[in-house]
């Protein structure tokens, strides 16, 4: 095969330190229309951009404030809903996503993306809605919804309601209640905060078992309420000591009308399933 005649181009998005994003290999006319949607997403703004270390295709912002950094509920919130924004850009402009990777040892390293370009002959993309799923801390999960991207024709304001993130934490709320790790939520404009018994994100060997069919019922809920698992990614600032949670990314058609989920045991296996793990 002739590869010139075959070119197929690979480019990355990454994060590094507390507020620098670094993409290569994208056309630099990209570069151009990113800037306005990370404003849009990242209040605080930017504080420099430009290319760097002197690579062909290679562009850099460095943010105000942080949002990589994992300390408060803001970071959290803010750095989970820029990379969500991040994604949902590039994949309206016919970026699809690769594969996540981990490629550094440090452990406060955060994961690379790599995309490709969508070929022309594909059909084009549907509009998406994107969910953010987050769990940080020990204790803490945050469902952060959609927001008007920067990037497509603006909505009438009634539309900005985020009717989707209201009805499915309701439903995750007492699906929460019922695996009994909730102990009591806050809501904002478009995200709410968890805060579960018992620190299930420490939890490790058979203790973890009741942390992963937490994980378990969050994903046939999305899953019935039509959004797909876009991918997951590690994009904050960890330490000697503590490893960051990856934070989970959805997607779906707008405008989904779902059903109400068939509500069942926290623990009853769904037809066609073994029975729950027990160590009993």
């Amino acid at each position: 095969m002739d590869l010139a005649e075959n070119p197929v181009q690979f480019a990355t998005l990454s994060f590094h330190k507390r507020d620098t994003i670094r993409l290569l290999q994208f056309p630099d006319q990209l570069y151009t229309s990113l800037q306005p949607a990370i404003l849009a997403s990242w209040p605080p703004g930017i504080e420099a951009s430009g290319p760097f270390a002197d690579s062909p295709g290679s562009y850099h912002f460095k943010l105000k404030g942080r949002p990589f950094a994992w300390r408060t509920s803001q970071d959290s919130v803010g750095g989970a809903r820029l990379v969500r924004d991040l994604l949902a850009f590039l994949h309206h402009f016919n970026w699809d996503l690769v594969m996540p990777l981990s490629c550094a040892q440090r452990l406060s390293s955060k994961d690379l993306l790599i995309f490709r370009p969508r070929p022309p002959s594909a059909a084009p993309s549907l509009p998406m809605e994107w969910l953010a799923v987050a769990p940080a801390k020990s204790d803490r999960l945050f469902i952060i919804g959609d927001s008007q991207p920067a990037f497509e024709t603006p909505r009438a304001v009634s539309e900005h309601t985020p009717n989707h993130v209201v009805w499915l934490t309701m439903t995750l709320t007492r699906t929460l209640q019922e695996l009994d790790v909730f102990q009591s939520s806050e809501t904002k404009y478009n995200w709410v905060e968890y805060k579960l018994k018992g620190r299930p994100w420490m939890k490790g060997g058979e203790d973890g078992v009741k942390t992963r069919i937490v994980i378990l019922r969050i994903l046939e809920l999305l899953h019935h309420c039509g959004w797909s698992a876009h991918t997951s990614v590690q994009h904050r600032t960890g330490n000697d000591d503590r490893r960051m949670l990856d934070t989970m990314f959805f997607m779906r058609p707008k405008g989904l009308a779902v059903d109400s989920p068939p509500m069942r045991s926290p623990l009853q296996p769904v037809p066609g399933e073994l029975p729950p793990y027990s160590t009993k």
